[in-house]
């Protein structure tokens, strides 16, 4: 038996419900519908919204009605994720009163934020948003729902990379002209999925001669995009760093598998590169940070990672920082050392320090130390 649904968030946008209801999304009708009331709520710190009960107000949204049981499974892995059930209700359209279901959220342990905005989202968020429902509906039928949950932060991270990416101006002065309409891909493959995930591409593009080359095997490991962040104390003219275990070096072999690096982090949902990087400061060394300086936002290693990180400079009162730091729920284990720029510089030409954003760091530090200095002090 065919059924009708009422959406009053996300799945209002035709591209994203497109997504999740995959090859049932032109058996379905779609109307305007409104249901009385109800508001919709925007979601603390979130990119969707809530629907709650509130005598007097109305909820915008629509009913599709016509939905194959098949669809409605789709629409179900889709939504728990974000811990909703369905429920009955009786919306008002322009047919009449229609009963319908709608995805309510169950418990109250989601914080409401005010009214939400259907058209901002649209405009800031909806590339994000259609990103991540292509991954998570591409593991429909692989994943079982209860898996979502751990995977979802790790595909949203990746989501906004590739958002961010798709608004990115491109400098191209001394590269040729070649974009990625000239590169040939086939479907992704995504064997590992969880917070990070392992894609495998096939693609075929043109070489600088004008000949083709591929198609190519590679396999990409995405993690999201990342910031960096240096604290400088120009008043007492020192640095903080952070020392780390890090498991990369162990199992590359490394007799001393515990770093030293910069504070450091991945761009977080809805968060701009330098609230990520003021909220790890926080996190990982106990620092508010004043002014800062951002470095050009690069590459870490483009032939094997799906990373791009942007690094910065940031003003810190270093008197009284030190000791250990991390969040235990994301098992930080954080040593913090405060070194004036002169013993950051031998710790620089040493070689002790590996970390290829604290180099980068630290050498836009040297190159600019006097005027920062002066600027800030």
């Amino acid at each position: 038996m065919a059924r009708r649904l009422f959406f009053y968030g996300t799945l209002r946008d035709a591209e994203t419900r497109d997504i999740v209801l995959g090859p049932y999304r032109d058996a379905v009708t779609v109307r305007e519908a409104v249901l009385p009331d109800h508001a919709v709520r925007a979601v603390k710190g979130e990119d969707y919204p809530v629907i709650l009960r509130e005598a007097g107000a109305e909820a915008t949204g629509i009913v599709l009605d016509g939905l194959p049981e098949e669809a409605v499974a789709r629409l179900n892995f889709f939504e728990d994720e974000f811990d909703y059930e369905l429920v009955e209700a009786e919306a008002r359209t322009d047919a009449g009163p229609m009963p319908v279901e709608l995805f309510y959220v169950r418990g109250a342990h989601l914080k409401t934020d005010g009214a939400w905005d259907f058209g901002a989202w649209q405009a800031t968020q909806q590339r994000a948003f259609a990103e991540a429902a292509v991954e998570l509906m591409d593991l429909y039928g692989q994943v079982p729902p209860e898996q979502v949950d751990k995977i979802w932060p790790g595909i949203r991270f990746r989501a906004y990379a590739r958002a961010r990416a798709h608004a990115e101006t491109d400098v191209v002065k001394l590269r040729s002209k070649l974009t990625r309409d000239d590169v040939q891909m086939e479907p992704v493959e995504r064997p590992y999925v969880d917070y990070y995930a392992v894609e495998f591409h096939k693609v075929t593009h043109p070489t600088f001669s004008g000949k083709t080359m591929g198609p190519l095997d590679r396999a990409i490991f995405c993690t999201g995009d990342a910031v960096c962040l240096l604290p400088y104390d120009p008043k007492s003219d020192t640095v903080l760093m952070l020392e780390q275990f890090r498991v990369g070096a162990l199992a590359r072999g490394a007799k001393v598998p515990w770093t030293i690096e910069t504070v450091a982090g991945r761009i977080d949902t809805i968060e701009s590169a330098e609230e990520t990087a003021r909220r790890e400061a926080r996190e990982e060394a106990g620092l508010e940070i004043g002014r800062v300086v951002q470095l050009p936002s690069h590459y870490t290693s483009p032939g094997t990672l799906a990373e791009k990180m942007t690094c910065f400079i940031g003003e810190a009162d270093l008197s009284g920082g030190g000791g250990l730091h991390g969040a235990e729920e994301e098992d930080e284990d954080i040593r913090t050392l405060i070194l004036t720029v002169e013993e950051a510089k031998a710790a620089w030409e040493s070689g002790e320090i590996e970390n290829g954003p604290l180099l980068l760091n630290l050498l836009y530090l040297f190159m600019h130390h006097d005027r920062l200095r002066a600027e800030w002090g």
